[in-house]
């Protein structure tokens, strides 16, 4: 059965503005402050290696391979987690790097670590280093997907369709 005109008009008086703009209100802004941190926050990009070796004089040298040239610079913070004895990792350390060489062959590259505390670390010790390289927005971390995953498509179009046999 349908409502008449006058009373569907006397129920939407009735029930006011407010409280359908309220709930409104809130997502708008709860909208604007995850679009604020979309765009604007910064989130930090590391380049992880375990790949260190200890010189005698205490200086840690990590070998990225993954790393393109230049990626990492002096500089850069990082981070040391050293294996302990029983194989879980010690308390991270504070690293900067204080030199970087570029691998034969484009093969990455190899940095030195200075510590900023007065920590000794020995020779043979193994662990992870963390190099901070860069620190990007979340929309700059999708939209590269987004377009790794356009111009992956594009060249699977690209592809020519394979021959078929002859008869």
């Amino acid at each position: 059965m349908t409502a008449q005109f006058s009373r569907t008009m006397r129920s939407l008086e009735a029930d006011g503005r407010r409280m359908a703009l309220a709930p409104f209100a809130v997502i708008m802004l709860l909208l604007g402050v995850w679009g604020y941190w979309f765009w604007f926050s910064r989130l930090p990009v590391y380049e992880t290696t375990r790949s260190i070796t200890v010189d005698r004089n205490g200086t840690v040298v990590a070998t990225v391979p993954s790393a393109p040239a230049g990626r990492i610079r002096a500089g850069q913070a990082a981070t040391l987690r050293v294996d302990g004895a029983t194989g879980a990792a010690a308390e991270p350390l504070a690293a900067m790097v204080s030199d970087v060489a570029t691998l034969p062959g484009g093969a990455g590259e190899r940095a030195e670590l200075f510590l900023k505390a007065a920590t000794e670390v020995k020779p043979g010790t193994t662990g992870e280093v963390q190099i901070q390289v860069d620190q990007i927005s979340p929309a700059t971390i999708a939209l590269r997907a987004i377009s790794q995953r356009l111009s992956g498509s594009q060249a699977d179009q690209a592809k020519p369709a394979p021959a078929s046999p002859g008869r």
